[in-house]
């Protein structure tokens, strides 16, 4: 698998759509104005982004040549008295394609995703029934198992940061790969 970055550029937006509208305004990728990317499995804007959130795209030149467009949150630099929020984004694009087969024999469902994610913010993970339990139940949950340097985040926040862990993981994972 070949990987070589060919522009980089960091911008501010409320949204991946926004951040990737930005970037090929710049002038390092202004070579690849032409660049045809594949957006299907882009997310709406009604999903706030998460730091930390990756998107990885796969794009390609006219002649046919392949690229990866890769979009990183990297910081939330929202103003409240704004009333929007911004977000500092990372968009890095590489000659040639990192995204390969998933070699697993089923997808990974949407609460597997969590539960893993889950393990990532809290002490233990999600159980399997957690999706039976009312908004109350993982609420409490969450403030009863947030790992150490999540322990002063509303559940809210905890929340969010592992389900944008869990959608970045089932999109790297099956990006043209399988069912979603």
């Amino acid at each position: 698998m070949s990987k070589t970055l060919v522009a980089t550029t960091q911008e501010v937006g409320g949204s991946v759509w926004a951040t990737l509208d930005y970037a090929f305004q710049a002038d390092s990728f202004e070579p690849y104005e032409t660049l045809v990317i594949d957006e299907t499995l882009m997310p709406s804007d009604e999903k706030k982004p998460v730091v930390g959130e990756t998107h990885l795209l796969e794009a390609t030149m006219p002649n046919g040549d392949k690229y990866t467009v890769e979009i990183i949150c990297e910081q939330d630099i929202t103003d409240e008295d704004e009333g929007f929020d911004d977000f500092l984004w990372r968009t890095n694009l590489y000659k040639g394609q990192l995204i390969r087969r998933c070699l697993m024999s089923e997808p990974m469902t949407e609460n597997e995703s969590l539960i893993w994610a889950s393990g990532h913010f809290l002490t233990d993970q999600f159980p399997k029934e957690f999706t039976n339990w009312s908004e109350e139940q993982v609420d409490e949950f969450i403030l009863s198992n947030a790992w150490e340097p999540c322990e002063n985040w509303s559940a809210q926040d905890v929340w969010e940061s592992i389900s944008g862990l869990a959608y970045s993981i089932r999109n790297l994972l099956y990006i043209r790969y399988g069912e979603i």
